[in-house]
């Protein structure tokens, strides 16, 4: 990250944003293979942890540069103090139980909201979103979605 000065936020790189988009939208597609594998857990732990970090840390720096000034964060802690409501609501849908139509749903909610903090970011900073990656990697998941056990028929 740089800052174009002293007193503002740092400013991300480009390359490494759109790197983290893509890093984003593989461990998506993981999650996604892995709940049609039966491995809800592990599915589960990709959305909750490792995923949800990754929406803080661009919830931070969409922050950062809406406000124009760069602040601390520690992971979620008070984040019901510092985010709008929308983002609320939205990290609240990211929250998966164990069982595949939520993980389903989870991950959906997860890529949205990723799609709406980036896209944020992105045009605050000038830069073009990657949509051809999540136009491929959401037909992707749509098509991991067909083999899942629910959408299986039984002969």
């Amino acid at each position: 990250m740089t800052r174009p000065d002293s007193s503002g936020p740092a400013r991300p790189n480009p390359g490494d944003l759109v790197e983290k988009v893509h890093d984003f939208l593989y461990h998506c597609l993981l999650a996604a293979k892995k709940a049609a594998r039966g491995e809800l857990f592990v599915a589960l732990q990709s959305i909750d942890c490792y995923l949800r970090r990754q929406l803080f840390e661009l919830l931070q720096i969409r922050d950062d540069l809406v406000r124009e000034r760069p602040t601390a964060w520690y992971g979620a802690r008070m984040l019901e103090l510092r985010a709008d409501k929308a983002t609320i609501a939205g990290l609240a849908a990211t929250c998966a139980g164990y069982e595949l139509t939520s993980i389903r749903g989870a991950l959906e909610a997860t890529i949205a909201l990723h799609r709406s903090l980036a896209g944020d970011v992105f045009d605050r900073l000038g830069l073009i979103y990657p949509d051809e990656a999540e136009t491929r990697v959401r037909a992707m998941i749509a098509e991991i979605e067909l083999t899942w056990p629910a959408n299986q028929s039984r002969a």
